[in-house]
């Protein structure tokens, strides 16, 4: 009988902005095969960008062409940080101006993400595989 094991890790968000000192996001570390395919995608992308740049000299095709890719691979980083947040807890303004922490679910990850960005995201991704080699807190 094989083993399944499902690694989770807290990535903290304490530097996002004030106030989410006690933010942070469940993430679930990716299996080798999502790892390959994640890093397989990026590579076929930036071949399929620089193949259609080549033939080019007008800046403004350039310009346009790098954009088209750029929201390509920023769209895909998004879409892989949802699929490895579970869960996690952020701060939630009321209507009447307090902030609360809330304990958010799979239906509110698309909102942290887009508010937090795809850079962030990106470090997310990198923090869930371990390839930075920052250990999570406790």
């Amino acid at each position: 009988m094989g083993l399944n094991i499902v690694a989770k890790r807290r990535y903290y968000l304490d530097d996002f902005g004030m106030g989410w000192e006690e933010a942070y996001l469940i993430v679930r570390v990716p299996n080798s095969k999502e790892r390959r395919e994640y890093v397989q995608r990026l590579k076929d992308g930036e071949k399929a960008m620089e193949a259609e740049l080549e033939p080019l000299t007008d800046t403004k095709e350039i310009a346009a062409v790098s954009a088209k890719y750029e929201e390509m691979s920023q769209k895909y980083i998004l879409d892989m940080a949802k699929s490895l947040v579970t869960g996690g807890q952020v701060p939630d303004t009321k209507e009447d101006g307090s902030v609360e922490m809330a304990t958010i679910g799979l239906e509110d990850v698309d909102t942290v993400l887009d508010a937090i960005g795809s850079v962030r995201a990106n470090d997310l991704i990198i923090f869930a595989v371990g390839a930075n080699g920052l250990k999570a807190k406790n």
